[in-house]
């Protein structure tokens, strides 16, 4: 009895024993999983801040480049504005030099018919003026004609006045003469 007592005792202390190596076994398995997967879960946590690390980075990064582009924004919005005024003042210069061209147009346009009607005016008056020196002319022309046949009528009454007269104080010499070579001969 005692036998199997110890026998008994030596059976369950076996059997402990070897449930006792197989729980070690199984807890010391067990422990490297967990150690295995504690490296794991370490590697992965310190991935994780090299990770977050390299994302902080990488956020302060594009924080840098957002500040840059809102910079660069904001510069572009206010060349933008300056470049709308400057488009603004353009249009209205052009607009006003197109008025000014079309003014000069008009302006130019009015001269020409100004100076178009001052043409005609100074020709019309040419016109007549040469009608008039023609007129003159031809009024000369007939009063030289008039003038010459006059003088030549006034020449020949003269003449004809003159060899009357001549005629009459060769008659009258005639007449006297003769008495003075009677009166020549009686003496």
């Amino acid at each position: 009895m005692q036998d199997d007592r110890l026998q008994e005792l030596h059976v369950n202390h076996k059997l402990e024993t070897q449930a006792l190596s197989e729980g070690l076994r199984k807890t010391k398995t067990h422990l490297k999983e967990t150690e295995t997967l504690f490296e794991a879960a370490q590697r992965g946590v310190t991935n994780a801040e090299e990770m977050a690390d390299q994302k902080k980075e990488e956020i302060s990064q594009l924080e840098k480049e957002l500040d840059q582009s809102k910079t660069v924004a904001r510069e572009e919005e206010e060349k933008r504005v300056k470049a709308i005024t400057l488009l603004k003042t353009v249009r209205q210069k052009l607009v006003k030099a197109e008025k000014d061209r079309e003014d000069v147009f008009k302006e130019m346009a009015a001269m020409r018919e100004r100076e178009k009607g001052n043409k005609d005016k100074d020709q019309a008056e040419k016109l007549h003026l040469l009608r008039d020196l023609e007129l003159s002319a031809q009024e000369i022309a007939a009063l030289r004609a008039q003038f010459e046949k006059d003088l030549s009528a006034t020449r020949e009454r003269f003449e004809q006045g003159v060899s009357t007269l001549k005629g009459e104080h060769e008659l009258d010499l005639a007449s006297v003469k003769v008495p003075i070579s009677f009166s020549n001969s009686t003496i």
